[in-house]
């Protein structure tokens, strides 16, 4: 049986420092790149085929990264120009989409990454967005869900797991949910009928989708996304079908503080379904809630099962 310790680093998508590989970083089930990790694509190669070389005969841990193009690339030198998703869906062309995310599937494998956090399906219908903008492909939901799914295609046909981002839906907020917590007002039929329903249009055949950290009231009045089970179980799992992993943001973003923040909010947004949790700045952090998460297990705050369960699905991931 596998300890309490390993199901919880397994189940933590962790980010650290440095372009090289450095054998007293933790083992987790997963890491995420950024720009500071990169200095070129051989480096990128070297240090994560190191970092697979550790897995030693187990499932190799995930390589996540955000290369969605436009102004939300980590690996910018020596790979193929990606302009924004916007510029992607004012073209209107499904089969350059698939060819969009097939080119970036071939960048990324290069780099020995497995899980691009791409495509984005938030929509662009909120005048003060900003932290989507140009992220979006557009504002309408079909339109989205066919250009989003046709990128998706390409990325795995490519090589590389697809997470649609950030379910159920950041588009409608004049709010960074880096900087505060933002809340959707919207009725229940509303966002169903236009930011869900992008989502809803792939969930059943998605392999990742990462929630936001939104507080959508007409879902839940009171939790945002990542550690509502209202929306994260009966919403995205029991009505929109979905079986796949469910990645939360980064748990360090200041719209989870009032919530307990990084520690506090990754056993919330366990117990609440996710499946791989996001904590992209601090391995040290990563260890304390990994720590956290045995200790909930211990005394019944999580369930055990629930744990496993998040293990399982990350492990069939990787």
């Amino acid at each position: 049986m596998t300890s309490l310790i390993a199901l919880a680093r397994s189940v933590i998508l962790a980010g650290f420092d440095g372009t090289t590989f450095d054998s007293t970083l933790p083992e987790f089930g997963g890491y995420i790149l950024f720009a500071r990790n990169v200095a070129s694509i051989e480096q990128v190669r070297a240090l994560t085929d190191a970092l697979r070389a550790r897995a030693d005969g187990t499932a190799p841990p995930i390589i996540a990264i955000d290369q969605e193009g436009g102004r939300v690339v980590r690996i910018a030198y020596g790979v193929e120009a990606m302009p924004s998703m916007m510029a992607l869906g004012a073209a209107g062309d499904l089969e350059l989409a698939s060819r969009a995310g097939e080119q970036v599937a071939f960048d990324l494998r290069r780099a020995g990454c497995t899980l691009d956090l791409a495509p984005v399906l938030d929509l662009a219908t909120h005048a003060l967005n900003t932290v989507i903008g140009t992220r979006s492909l557009g504002s309408n939901p079909h339109d989205v869900a066919a250009l989003g799914a046709a990128f998706a295609e390409g990325l795995e046909r490519g090589g590389v797991t697809a997470c649609y981002k950030h379910f159920p839906g950041h588009g409608a907020t004049a709010v960074d949910s880096h900087d505060a917590l933002p809340v959707v007002n919207d009725d229940a039929a509303a966002l169903l009928g236009r930011d869900a329903a992008a989502f809803a249009a792939v969930a059943r055949e998605a392999s990742a989708i990462m929630g936001s950290h939104v507080v959508v009231r007409a879902f839940d009045e009171h939790f945002p996304v990542t550690i509502s089970p209202r929306i994260s179980r009966d919403l995205l799992r029991s009505e929109l079908g979905f079986d796949g992993v469910l990645i939360t943001d980064c748990l360090q973003m200041d719209a989870l503080v009032q919530f307990g923040g990084p520690v506090g909010s990754a056993v919330a947004a366990l117990s609440a379904g996710a499946d791989l949790l996001t904590v992209s700045h601090d391995t040290e952090l990563a260890l304390t809630i990994a720590a956290t998460i045995e200790r909930a297990v211990g005394d019944g705050t999580l369930a055990r099962e629930r744990l496993e369960e998040a293990f399982a699905r990350t492990m069939r991931l990787r």
